[in-house]
């Protein structure tokens, strides 16, 4: 983006909705489907890496 604060606010838009998606939906997921290792901070913190390449990526 050429746009510096658009980009820093689409940047931290694409880290909150990650985090509440992320905070909302990996605690649905039934623990047999889910390795034992696996933490709900893991897999909240991926699901929010997710969205922020998402923006990253398609947002430019």
């Amino acid at each position: 983006m050429n746009n510096v604060p658009r980009a820093i606010i689409a940047g931290f838009a694409a880290l909150a909705i990650g985090w509440i998606v992320g905070s909302n939906v990996v605690p649905m997921i039934p623990s047999v489907l889910l390795q034992q290792t696996w933490s709900l901070e893991l897999l909240t913190s991926l699901v929010s890496y997710v969205f922020l390449f998402v923006a990253c990526t398609f947002l430019k």
